[in-house]
């Protein structure tokens, strides 16, 4: 479907054979009379390739801050993105509180791509454990097409960070855990 669409853009200098995975391809495109719409389009092989293999660019991996010394080591594990259903209060971030004495996380904040943020008031997480906070839509959003989340605390220091790819949050209602 994606080479169809380049081949059929009118404006573009569209290629017209296109080899994949080792093998030649007219993209053969049959438009409208009036050559306004793409009626079908279809690709013919033309046989082998060049003996050259493909280019694969591996995929790029964000690094994961580690915590700020001096400040409580609660880091952000897990996020759910694309909950299944409406999204509306259903997007959760899962925070880990990595030491053995309890977090409060009174007056910390969640921040979104979008500058939006979400106070986390009354949340106290106890040594060595998580916990999910839901997301209300109107608070704060995270977008299927990626993003970023930020753990900022009550003097504005952000405490860790995450960031999330289109892909990660592919898989609608898959929890995205973070390394």
């Amino acid at each position: 479907m994606a080479l169809g669409t380049v081949r059929a853009h009118v404006g573009a200098r569209a290629p017209k054979e296109a080899q994949i995975q080792g093998a030649r391809y007219d993209m053969r495109v049959f438009r409208t009379p009036d050559n306004r719409q793409v009626r079908t389009f279809y690709p013919v092989f033309l046989g082998p390739g060049s003996a050259s293999p493909p280019v694969v660019e591996p995929p790029v991996v964000p690094p994961v801050k580690p915590p700020i010394p001096g400040l409580a080591s609660v880091r952000i594990i897990a996020a759910m993105i694309d909950p299944p259903g409406d999204d509306a209060g259903r997007e959760t971030v899962t925070l880990l509180n990595m030491s053995a004495d309890p977090v409060s996380l009174t007056e910390w904040q969640l921040v979104d791509d979008f500058g939006k943020r979400m106070r986390l008031a009354e949340v106290i997480i106890r040594g060595g454990s998580a916990t999910t906070v839901p997301l209300p839509r109107d608070l704060m959003q995270l977008p299927n097409k990626g993003g970023q989340i930020q753990l900022v605390d009550g003097a504005g220091q952000v405490v860790h960070s995450v960031r999330y790819s289109k892909a990660d949050a592919a898989s609608r209602g898959r929890t995205i855990v973070f390394a």
